[in-house]
């Protein structure tokens, strides 16, 4: 199984929720999400992000990226973003949050950066036109592909695919509990659009 396929599985028992009950919120099949937890499939971006929702969490804590369950570490062994005061994961401080969906994010981060498309396809060691797909939205990358570009544009995986996450803070009702009413099963809270602390 991948590091993916074990954090999901691991989440979910964490949750008490079943497999079917995952698979019913992200309106796939019940072998379809087998598959994800079995490593024998990837789901996309927008299921991944449904995923993250359902379970209200990161996604670099969804993939267990670098095995924290929260991001990763530059190379001089700094934290690529801060926790706030009430536990949450404030972006703002060490990158350049972007909103959209994942092909603009990954334009707009790269532009930020000053970095060639050929440079970030040597660093992910595909060609250009598969790299130019990827900002184009007409090829979606794998998981391992989204860790690597997060890495190298030193961000969440949340900040590379546009979305907004602020974790576990006790803040007010509208989207925790449309994402309860939704199944989702932890206190936590992540917020498309303007920050509303």
């Amino acid at each position: 199984m991948s590091k993916f396929s074990d954090s999901l599985k691991a989440i979910r028992i964490k949750s008490e929720k079943t497999q079917r009950d995952v698979s019913e919120y992200l309106g796939v099949n019940l072998r379809t999400y087998q598959y994800y937890e079995e490593g024998r499939s990837e789901p996309s971006i927008p299921a991944l992000e449904k995923l993250a929702d359902f379970f209200m969490v990161s996604l670099d804590e969804l993939v267990n990226r670098d095995g924290t369950g929260r991001g990763s570490q530059s190379s001089d062994g700094k934290p690529l973003f801060s926790e706030s005061p009430c536990g949450c994961f404030d972006t703002s401080k060490n990158s350049k949050a972007l909103m959209g969906d994942f092909p603009n994010s990954l334009k707009q981060m790269r532009k930020n950066s000053s970095k060639k498309q050929r440079e970030v396809a040597d660093y992910l060691d595909v060609n250009i036109r598969t790299y130019q797909n990827y900002e184009s939205g007409q090829l979606e990358p794998s998981i391992t592909r989204l860790i690597q570009l997060a890495n190298f544009f030193m961000v969440s995986l949340d900040e590379l695919v546009g979305r907004d996450w602020i974790g576990e803070c006790p803040l007010g009702p509208t989207r925790m509990e449309t994402l309860l009413e939704k199944g989702a099963s932890t206190p936590a809270l992540y917020i498309r659009g303007e920050n509303n602390l």
